[in-house]
């Protein structure tokens, strides 16, 4: 397959069988290109996946040396064999998923709950990878906690190698404010190598390696971020809500233009 344009609206699905997408592969949205959307049968993908479409995998697909060149949400359905996320790629895993191959990331990782904005409601995904997880110096790996208990942050689980590089970067959200002897493991392998450099931690929050794992835990005290929920225009009007933490106090400050801005 080769220089796909699918229009707005338009949703093409690859179902059963192998799909071979040649070096130039190109697939141009707006419109929908789907993985097994209506089928339960496996999809095989070789090949380059990438371009402006919006890639999304719903059930269980096998990646032969496939390159992740534009962003595929991961909604449903098990991932097996090799899948490169490219220096332009980004995998967006929506819900828990297991990949029971290895998978390379040159891109981006982003972990965005199921049905949520940024996790504002408080539900979170594990990612399974079955083989070795390798992070080039380039890449990012993109991750949320919002509570205590597993369900509330996000996991990336490796039964192989993690060989560890760039960047990591944590959010908090729900304005859960850690407590000073709170740990989480955001990171379990078999073995590991290298680490995440740079770290992107919210203040007062560290990251240390063991031989099966790498947890986020406490150095001081951590501020729990506000976030604006469900911005919108309402006659005319901006309306959004906050999550805030109880017993901490906030400024919303505003501004009518940013050349000059001028922050009341």
């Amino acid at each position: 397959l080769n220089a796909l344009i699918i229009s707005a609206g338009a949703i093409l699905s690859l179902e059963s069988g192998n799909f071979n997408f040649g070096p130039t592969n190109l697939c141009t949205g707006p419109g929908m290109l789907a993985l097994n959307l209506y089928s339960s049968s496996e999809v095989g993908v070789k090949g380059p996946l990438s371009g402006s479409a919006d890639f999304d995998m719903f059930g269980d697909t096998v990646f032969t040396n496939c390159v992740l060149g534009g962003t595929l949400q991961w909604i449903g359905g098990g991932m097996d064999g090799i899948l490169t996320v490219g220096t332009n790629g980004s995998l967006v895993m929506i819900n828990s998923g297991t990949m029971s191959g290895s998978i390379t990331n040159l891109g981006q990782i982003t972990f965005n709950p199921a049905g949520t904005n940024c996790g504002v409601t408080g539900t979170f995904s594990a990612l399974s990878v079955g083989g070795n997880y390798t992070q080039s110096s380039s890449a990012a790996l993109d991750m949320g906690v919002g509570g205590r208990s597993t369900d509330q942050f996000d996991q990336l689980n490796i039964t192989g190698k993690a060989n560890l590089s760039g960047l990591l970067l944590v959010h908090l959200f729900n304005g859960f404010p850690p407590a000073s002897s709170d740990s989480f493991q955001l990171l379990s392998y078999g073995s590991h190598s290298g680490a995440y450099s740079p770290l992107a931690l919210p203040g007062g929050m560290s990251l240390a390696y063991t031989t099966t794992a790498a947890n986020l835990g406490m150095t001081g005290p951590v501020w729990a971020q506000p976030m604006l929920v469900h911005p919108g225009i309402s006659s005319g009007k901006m309306v959004f809500g906050v999550w805030t933490a109880s017993g901490t106090n906030y400024t919303l400050y505003r501004t009518d233009s940013l050349k000059p801005a001028n922050w009341v």
